[in-house]
Order: structure tokens, then C-alpha cells, then sequence
């Protein structure tokens, strides 16, 4: 099924079911969203069609993103509502068939989260919500037609789970797909589904037994963090956040609409962000290189954010931390876990043994971004 397609027939149904509703069903609460009405979801439905024909669509649709759609039609009615995302309907069928046809997840499931504030069931056996469960599948497995079997968590009454095996391949997706419409299309019960499986949970250390095993998914693949989640995550560790031009401080890079222009872009370019000049996925590269390397080694974003890091550390220290304190400090912030004895024993003498406190810590700041166990999604 063509997912523009897919959109235009999701765009038809929910037209259709707001012009049947009357005002007392516009101005119901929506389960899914507590803090909307019917309308109020109405009103961003149409506003992010509007923001993305505009250029304006972070990478994570911030809640402060989608509260502004709501916010700038407040009191308008449906048929006013309709009316302006009718006009940027075939524009934004356009903008897909270039960029790609990511608004139709976004059409997708608020169509079943609309429908489920109003009591009207439709939609669920569409082409749209296949597509919809496919991708978010396909961001845990990189091959639809082989996936294994996920095991999935029950709650029973005890308050205990019980583990079992939904099958694999087309019949898993029909099993996840029962799962999305039985916890009425909620996007967090069917990620938490994935991740509570074995497959997506297993080691990344192979064994003499599959280690060179690349389809039957005996062990997890490492993978580098993506350059916008990297640097997010130096900004969270040091609390030195970036600046972006005329944004909040504290902006994070995953927030922005488009690559920015700073002095990050260095860093981010040879992390593999893409320009967005394209819809496909291959446009991102992640394989790993000597300029990452020299980046974390001596480059300026990282030597900035370390030094940075000294007002952190120093507020520990005016505090009458301890090394040990101040060690596990930067553990838990940056592996989140605490330092097994030996790390932590490794890391009190080298600061001990230095005359220069901050210093030395700096340095402990530094080697653990350095870590794989930092670098790679775990």
C-alpha cells in the first residue's frame, strides 16, 4: 500500500467522523491525550500538517511543538478547522511523495485516539495502521520478513508476568498488531512490548557458537548512539547545554527542525546527520571513522563540554565531596550506573596522584565519554 495513499484514506475518515459530531462530542476529553478535547486533537492534527508544509517539525514533536497547533486555533470551530487542513491537503500529499510520508503515523493514530474519545470504532483494519505498526517494528529489527520470536510480558493478577513466545515472522506482526488495537493504539504499551522481549534484550557479546551469526538475532548488534542523541547526551553530562541562535538555552539538538548551523555542526556532520535533502533512510551514515575519533579525542565540542564540566565539578568539590562521591557523580550521569570497585580504585589514585583536582577529574569526565558503554545504545 502506497503510505500516501494510506494518509489520503485516513484523512477521508476522520473529515467524515468530525462532520458527524456535534459540539458535546468535539468538547469531549480524549483518554489518550487528558489534557485535549476532541477539537483541541483536531486543532494539532491540522497544525502539523501546516508546520511541516512550513519547514517547522522537530525531530521529536515536542510537547511544547504540538501544544502551539492547539493554541493558535483555540475556539475555532470544526468546520473552520476542516476546512483550512482540506487546503493543505494536496500540498501536503506533495511535500510526502518528496520527503517522505512521515505525518501519516501521526494521522494514524490520532484517528483511533479521536475515534476512542467519541466512542466511534473505524479504521483498524486499514492499510495505514499496518504500515504504522511496521515502522515501529522495523526500529527494533532491521528485517521485517525474519523477525524471531518476542517474548511478551502478562500481567496476571499476583502482580507476576508470565513469559511467552508469540510466534514469529507474519504472524508476530499480527500478534503486535493485535496488541496495538487491544491497548487502544498506545504507542508506549507496544515499544514496551518489544523491549521486555529476549531477542531485544540480549548480550552483544557473542559466542564461539554465533559469532558469526548476522540473521538469527543469537546476540545483539552494537550500534552508535546517532550524532543528535550523542551530543544531547556530552550537554546533559557536563550540564553545559548548546546554544542554537536565537533558541532557549537548553534547546536539545533532537528538538531542532532542521540541522542547525553552530559550532556543533563539525561534530554532528561527522556523526553522520544528514541535510534532510532526501526522505531516505541511507541518507543518515553511521559507520564509524578516524574524524569520530579524533572528534572525541581532541575536538572542539567535546574539549569545550569537558571544560565546561569543571563548574559541575566544582560545586562537588565546594560541597566537601570525596573523590569517590564525586567519581560515582559522573558515573551515574553519564553510564548511569555507579563505578564497579575496580574503576572506582583506578580513578581515586589517578586524581590522587595529581596535584590539580579539577584537573584530574576533567580527565575522568573525558575518558568516560570516551567509553563504548557511553558511545553505544545500550
Amino acid at each position: 500500500m502506497d503510505p500516501v495513499l494510506a494518509w489520503r484514506d485516513a484523512f477521508d475518515r476522520v473529515c467524515a467522523l468530525v462532520e458527524r459530531l456535534d459540539d458535546a462530542e468535539l468538547d469531549a476529553r480524549v483518554p489518550a491525550c487528558p489534557d485535549w478535547t476532541a477539537r483541541d486533537l483536531l486543532a494539532h492534527m491540522v497544525g502539523l500538517g501546516v508546520d511541516v508544509l512550513a519547514g517547522d517539525e522537530p525531530d521529536d514533536h515536542n510537547s511544547g511543538w504540538t501544544q502551539r497547533q492547539v493554541d493558535a486555533r483555540r475556539g475555532r470551530s470544526a468546520a473552520d478547522l476542516l476546512a483550512e487542513w482540506r487546503d493543505a491537503a494536496d500540498d501536503l500529499t506533495g511535500w510526502m511523495r518528496e520527503h517522505g510520508s512521515r505525518p501519516l503515523n501521526d494521522v494514524v493514530i490520532h484517528e483511533q485516539d479521536l475515534r476512542g474519545a467519541v466512542g466511534t470504532a473505524g479504521g483498524r483494519d486499514s492499510a495505514g495502521l499496518r504500515i504504522v505498526r511496521d515502522r515501529m517494528a522495523a526500529r527494533f529489527a532491521s528485517r521485517l520478513d525474519a523477525l524471531p520470536p518476542i517474548a511478551q510480558a502478562v500481567e496476571i493478577p499476583a502482580g507476576q508476568s508470565v513469559i511467552f513466545l508469540s510466534g514469529a515472522g507474519p504472524q508476530l506482526l499480527e500478534a503486535l498488531t493485535k496488541e496495538f488495537i487491544t491497548h487502544k493504539f498506545d504507542r508506549k504499551h507496544l515499544i514496551r512490548t518489544i523491549l521486555n522481549s529476549r531477542t531485544y534484550q540480549a548480550n552483544s557479546r557473542p559466542n564461539k557458537f554465533n559469532e558469526t551469526d548476522t540473521k538469527f538475532f543469537s546476540h545483539a548488534r552494537q550500534q552508535l548512539l546517532t550524532a543528535e542523541q550523542l551530543l544531547d547526551a556530552v550537554c546533559l553530562v557536563t550540564e553545559a547545554p548548546e546554544a542554537f541562535g536565537s533558541l532557549p538555552m537548553g534547546t536539545m539538538v533532537t528538538q531542532l527542525p532542521a540541522p542547525p548551523k553552530s559550532v556543533a555542526t563539525e561534530f554532528l556532520v561527522a556523526f553522520g546527520q544528514p541535510n534532510r535533502q532526501s526522505s531516505c533512510a541511507c541518507e543518515r551514515q553511521s559507520a564509524p571513522g578516524l574524524t569520530q575519533t579524533l572528534q572525541l579525542f581532541n575536538g572542539t565540542i567535546i574539549s569545550n563540554k569537558v571544560n565546561a564540566a569543571s563548574k559541575r565539578i566544582q560545586t562537588l568539590i565546594d560541597n566537601k565531596k570525596s573523590n569517590d562521591e564525586i567519581v560515582t557523580e559522573l558515573y551515574l550521569a553519564s553510564l548511569c550506573r555507579k563505578p564497579r570497585d575496580n574503576e572506582l580504585k583506578v580513578a581515586r589514585e589517578y586524581v590522587e596522584t595529581h596535584e590539580d583536582r579539577l584537573a584530574a577529574l576533567q580527565d575522568v569526565t573525558w575518558s568516560l565519554l570516551n567509553t563504548r558503554e557511553f558511545l553505544y545504545r545500550r
